[in-house]
């Protein structure tokens, strides 16, 4: 492969949030930077720990959104530097074929100027998306006592809007109501994949697939600094893990429900012993269970006034009834 490129700056790219953020610190750190370049602060203080942020975004990374903002980006000379990288995705907005369209261009333009490294979801990972970090950095629909309250926050409110906009119109603005709602349409959360078809076959990129960054995140980033043609400094590696250590734990919180999703279910619908409280579901996450039981089993919640699921899978075997939704 030739690796002779104009810009002496990696590029990081993924088409859904899987920690990039975390992972172009980490190029930072392990290249030895004690700063780094940001298009709108100049030169900005490398943290020695991203994690205080939410998910490593104490770490102010250079992102931009869809084809005109990446090459502006990448033309622009003032960027051209060793301790500059850019974290590039897609269309914040648009129909689906159109995204995939323009971030395809991204990712012929980028791997013709840089060294891109493309990072791609693990399909058997498809429930990990429902928490929306970016809507409330406290886990997005974890509830308290006071969920009426929480409820009328006006991000919640946008995020249903957006996504269960038919749903609403019909349904009362309570709980279970729209805990229902999204049983019933929970499969429209699932992540667009059919970008991957869209990606010209002759784009030159390394191919990193999102379960290698969770869970083996140093051979990975081994791995990237062999293709960057750069050299770890190990004097950092301690330090590296102790943060990729902290990191790691967001990641597992998000796909423990999809580890525990089909015996959540299985345990539901036979009346087994399960106790739930470790998982910390969110309206979300009930949802999906519930819709699973709609989809699956043909089963139904007793839902009215069950504002929070109990913290046992018997006791929601209790409230099953027929399902009545077609």
């Amino acid at each position: 492969m030739n690796m002779e490129k104009d810009l002496i700056y990696p590029v990081f790219s993924s088409r859904h949030g899987i920690g990039l953020t975390f992972l172009c610190w980490s190029y930072h750190w392990l290249s030895g930077h004690d700063d780094h370049w940001h298009w709108k602060f100049g030169l900005s203080k490398l943290p020695q720990n991203p994690n205080t942020g939410v998910n490593a975004h104490f770490f102010k990374k250079n992102y931009c959104d869809g084809y005109e903002r990446w090459q502006s980006f990448m033309n622009n000379d003032n960027n051209n530097k060793e301790n500059c990288s850019l974290y590039g995705g897609p269309l914040n907005d648009g129909d689906i074929q159109e995204i995939s369209q323009d971030y395809s261009k991204c990712l012929q333009f980028a791997s013709q100027r840089a060294r891109l490294i493309f990072c791609v979801e693990n399909p058997q990972d498809q429930w990990y998306f429902l928490h929306r970090r970016a809507i409330n950095p406290t886990g997005d629909f974890m509830l308290t006592s006071n969920e009426i309250t929480c409820f009328q926050n006006f991000a919640t409110i946008d995020f249903l809007k957006t996504y269960f906009k038919s749903s609403l119109e019909k349904f009362d603005q309570n709980l279970w109501d729209i805990r229902e709602s999204i049983a019933v349409n929970y499969k429209y959360l699932l992540q667009d994949r059919s970008y991957l078809q869209s990606i010209d076959p002759s784009t030159n990129y390394l191919y990193i697939d999102s379960r290698d960054l969770w869970y083996n995140g140093e051979n990975c980033l081994h791995r990237i600094f062999d293709y960057l043609g750069k050299r770890i400094l190990t004097e950092r590696i301690e330090h590296w893990k102790k943060m990729y250590n902290q990191w790691q734990l967001t990641q597992m919180k998000l796909l423990q429900f999809n580890w525990y999703l089909p015996t959540v279910v299985d345990s539901i619908v036979n009346n087994r012993d399960f106790n739930l409280d470790f998982l910390q579901l969110s309206l979300i996450q009930e949802g999906v269970i519930q819709g699973h039981l709609i989809t699956e089993h043909n089963l139904n919640l007793k839902n009215w006034n069950l504002v929070k699921f109990p913290s046992n899978t018997k006791d929601l075997h209790q409230l099953l009834e027929e399902n009545i939704h077609h």
